[in-house]
């Protein structure tokens, strides 16, 4: 970042060397109060991707929990908890990434049912990473509210609704609502989970684009737009146990997401949340972006630890410049675009000498 003095960049490096390291101290056993304690460090040059998937590094994290829990029978209650949860994230440079404290807990039904809700509260902070190596701007403060609600686990239905709200500042707010249903018998399990998230990005990066007059900027003009979405999609699972020794797994995505920008701003200055109008041409983003994923394995033991594995791929995505989000439209055109597939046999067998 052009505002980081305390990183810089090396032309002539050939590896990054750096370290990532934590500790937790947790209270696990007692009748009713537990909790923990708990802090990480990630150097600025951590750098794993070579052996998987890294987040971001050039963090510290502190976090401590407070729990407390019922677990003796009452009239209405077979059990209840309360956690109180505390962290804070910064960068090397000592700017508050994110600060956040969450409120929540649930009880037990004497007939099962478990509900959960909580608070969560985020303080303005910074964000380092919104100009994607730009300057740093302000995070937004935020608020979310999420409840859930879980039927009896022993059934052969169970069902899983819940709602999530958040509030943010500069207009920002979204809504998440959903449902999990699991139906079971002996032989099969099929789980069908929809859902609905649609809100408001107050600002969401656009593109980066060069200039010499953007002296406060750093000769970049870093573009953002306020964000209107709406997403559908639902995740589909099928176990089936066609004979001891013959299993089908199914898993089936179908997700619709539309985009529909606002007026497109630069950013006046680091360290702000102000954006100017921007008069240079910038290509339409507005949209809706269709995509069915489906996966499929069949799994066969002929004899103890020898199996043959048939797995089937595929998927399908496609970009409509229309972002307004019609349900009886979209359901039909998840179909309209070219499919992949990819077809994978697998066989693994014991072999004894």
């Amino acid at each position: 970042r052009p505002d980081a003095a305390y990183l810089g960049v090396d032309s002539q490096a050939t590896l990054l060397s750096g370290y990532s390291v934590g500790v937790t101290l947790s209270k696990q056993a007692g009748t009713h109060w537990r909790g923990s304690l708990a802090g990480a460090l990630t150097s600025p040059a951590f750098e794993v991707n070579d052996l998987g998937f890294q987040t971001r590094t050039d963090r510290r994290d502190a976090e401590a929990d407070l729990i407390y829990v019922e677990n003796r029978p009452r009239p209405f209650f077979r059990a209840y908890d309360v956690d109180l949860i505390w962290r804070n994230e910064s960068n090397y440079d000592g700017d508050q990434i994110q600060q956040f404290v969450v409120f929540g807990g649930g009880f037990t039904h004497t007939d099962f049912w478990r509900v959960t809700g909580s608070v969560r509260y985020r303080w303005r902070s910074w964000d380092d990473r919104a100009t994607r190596g730009g300057p740093m701007i302000v995070r937004p403060a935020e608020t979310e509210l999420a409840i859930g609600l879980r039927t009896d686990s022993r059934k052969p239905v169970l069902v899983n609704p819940f709602v999530d709200r958040t509030w943010g500042e500069y207009g920002g707010r979204s809504w998440d609502v959903g449902v999990n249903v699991v139906l079971r018998t002996p032989r099969w399990n099929l789980t069908v989970g929809p859902g609905v998230y649609a809100g408001r990005i107050a600002a969401q990066y656009v593109g980066t684009v060069p200039d010499s007059t953007a002296a406060v900027t750093d000769g970049h003009r870093y573009l953002f737009a306020p964000l209107d979405f709406t997403q559908v999609d639902a995740d589909i699972r099928l176990n089936l146990a066609l004979t001891p020794r013959l299993t089908l797994q199914t898993y089936v995505q179908p997700l619709i997401f539309s985009s529909d920008y606002g007026q497109v701003g630069a950013l006046t200055a680091p360290r702000t949340f102000d954006f100017g109008p921007y008069a240079g041409s910038v290509p339409s983003l507005d949209g809706t972006f269709r995509s069915l994923r489906a996966n499929l394995v069949l799994t066969w033991e002929w004899r103890p630890g020898s199996r043959l594995y048939v797995a089937w791929q595929h998927w399908r995505q496609g970009v409509i410049p229309d972002a307004t989000f019609d349900f009886s439209r979209d359901v039909p055109g998840l179909f309209d675009a070219r499919s992949n597939n990819i077809v994978v046999l697998k066989v693994s067998d014991w072999l004894n000498f």
